[in-house]
């Protein structure tokens, strides 16, 4: 027979309540506060967007 383990230390000691829905908050602030970047823009094609996420690694 095996002690039971004790939960792994970094992952959340107290998850929030249930009746508080937090994703409707979390994206009226992004609709408000979002950067226009253009591989958030529709036209994005994948070409671009992996481009920008390269050139974005290479800046210090």
């Amino acid at each position: 027979m095996t002690a039971p383990t004790k939960p792994s230390p970094g992952g959340p000691s107290d998850p929030a309540p249930s009746g508080v829905p937090l994703h409707a908050p979390v994206i009226d602030w992004f609709d408000d506060h979002a950067r226009d970047l253009p591989w958030r823009r529709p036209e994005a094609g994948a070409w671009g967007v992996m481009v920008s996420e390269f050139m974005l690694q290479q800046t210090p």
